[in-house]
């Protein structure tokens, strides 16, 4: 059994749980025994689906405005730069110490696949700025 459904079943039945680090803390009624001891047989699944449910809420769907917004030409000038950029630094540096650039790079492909220009722009720049 999932975490999420055993803790929806122990709310159902008046039960409390809550994470206080590793320990799984359960209040409640005497009558709901059972269930208690559920959550403590699946204790790891529970606190997965605890620390879930603390997770902060998803960003309201803006893809459309991001979209609108989305320049392919530009988008695709920029990666061709920060490619040029790239192919100036041997493969002998690149493989010795110039971590902070891959990162930078790997930034301007999560904000082109991400499709979100600002982003992009702004990762170019900060790649540029770095060599």
């Amino acid at each position: 059994m999932d975490g999420m459904t055993l803790l929806q079943e122990a709310r159902g039945a008046g039960l409390t749980v809550t994470a206080d680090g590793s320990v799984l803390k359960i209040q409640g009624p005497r009558r709901a025994d059972q269930i208690a001891r559920q959550l403590l047989v699946h204790k790891s699944c529970v606190l997965s689906a605890l620390a879930v449910e603390r997770l902060p809420a998803p960003p309201p769907d803006v893809s459309n405005e991001i979209l609108s917004l989305w320049n392919k030409s530009e988008a695709d000038a920029l990666i061709a730069e920060a490619i040029r950029w790239l192919e100036k630094v041997p493969t002998l540096v690149r493989a010795e110490g110039h971590q902070r650039r891959w990162t930078l790079m790997d930034k301007v492909d999560e904000a082109y696949t991400a499709k979100m220009m600002e982003n992009l722009r702004s990762a170019v720049a900060d790649l540029v700025a770095n060599f």
